[in-house]
């Protein structure tokens, strides 16, 4: 995770830069159960991939936790939140690195 990259507490960098992100309290286990996927969250060439379906399904399927489609939207809301902010991240270090040159 890119907390972890920059030394970085998670929970710190999760108040820094997810605190636009506003779940109600009920649904604060859709928001537990996004960190465990994030967390194990694959890249390719430096760059984060989407938590695909198949991921959310096994995860799912694994720990006997049914979820609706609804809760499927919020999952995928919230991954594609988390991923525009590393990726914005990682832009910004090409850039300086460029500068550096």
């Amino acid at each position: 995770m890119l907390a972890k990259a920059k030394g970085l507490d998670p929970d710190e960098y999760v108040a820094e830069h997810m605190g636009t992100v506003s779940l109600p309290p009920a649904y604060r286990y859709l928001w537990n159960l996004f960190r465990r996927l994030a967390n194990r969250r694959q890249y390719n060439d430096g760059n984060p991939l989407s938590i695909s379906f198949s991921e959310i399904e096994s995860y799912s399927r694994l720990t006997r936790t049914p979820l609706d489609a609804w809760e499927v939207s919020i999952i995928e809301a919230l991954d594609d939140h988390e991923r525009s902010l590393i990726l914005d991240e990682i832009n910004k270090r090409r850039q300086q690195a460029e500068r550096r040159r």
